[in-house]
């Protein structure tokens, strides 16, 4: 059985060494980090991946956008994405202003997302 492989894409080292400290506890798998969502899109093409965990929010592409490229590009359809995200202050669904991410995040939820 080969070890499986893991893209942790987040802006906060913090919650990348977190993410990692749990996988590791879970078995032996290989582990990538990306400190953004272009460094996920740069590191894809050069190992192949078994599962993302991205941040939803980045600063230069957020995780809708990379999840949004990886359905839409044939070589990384099929790799299952978690998106995390977390706050401190979390704000009611309708308090988000943004109407299209409120839609992809609906779609996210109820799995209609393509």
């Amino acid at each position: 059985m080969s070890i499986k492989t893991i893209l942790i894409a987040d802006d906060s080292a913090s919650m990348r060494a977190l993410l990692i400290s749990i996988i590791e506890v879970l078995g032996d798998f290989q582990i990538i980090e990306a400190s953004s969502g272009f460094e996920a899109l740069r590191l894809l093409p050069r190992k192949e991946v078994d599962l993302i965990l991205t941040d939803i929010n980045m600063p230069d592409i957020n995780g809708l956008e990379l999840l949004s490229y990886l359905r839409n590009n044939p070589n990384y359809v099929n790799i299952p994405v978690f998106i995390i995200g977390f706050t401190l202050f979390p704000l009611p669904f309708t308090c988000i202003p943004n109407d299209s991410i409120k839609t992809k995040a609906r779609q996210i939820i109820l799995g209609t997302i393509e």
